[in-house]
């Protein structure tokens, strides 16, 4: 179970050890308001499905759907203003991403939010059920 959201990919600048410059917008109500969670908190999830935004060939959705059920993990950085945050995409997983040609403002992803990680605790994001924000 956990927290399934589609967002568009976006970019800045931004030069973080381990963290890409690649990111996701993501409802304050779903993740950080419901769960209380801290800046820089580790967000996990399974990456459940790509969507294109420009033309492919049948061929290269084929390959896409290669990277559904991958592990993705975030680093999560709190707006103070508006109801999104932001969750920048781990260099290790958004290097999975950029191998298959996906750039961002050209895709939206599917992702299912399972886990957060915050000091080492595992807190575990809406076990009970699925929530959709997609």
């Amino acid at each position: 179970m956990g927290l399934i959201v589609r967002e568009s990919l976006f970019s800045i600048d931004l030069n973080v050890k381990n963290v890409s410059n690649i990111f996701i917008n993501i409802a304050k109500k779903g993740l950080t308001a419901s769960y209380k969670l801290p800046e820089a908190s580790i967000i996990k999830g399974v990456l459940l499905d790509i969507y294109p935004k420009v033309r492919i060939r049948v061929s290269d959705r084929k390959i896409l759907d290669e990277l559904k059920g991958k592990q993705m993990k975030f680093v999560l950085v709190k707006r103070k203003t508006g109801s999104y945050d932001t969750l920048f995409f781990s260099a290790s997983s958004w290097s999975i991403l950029r191998e298959y040609g996906i750039l961002p403002e050209d895709f939206e992803i599917k992702v299912k939010i399972n886990e957060a990680i915050v000091k080492d605790n595992i807190i575990p994001i809406y076990p009970k059920r699925d929530v959709s924000l997609a």
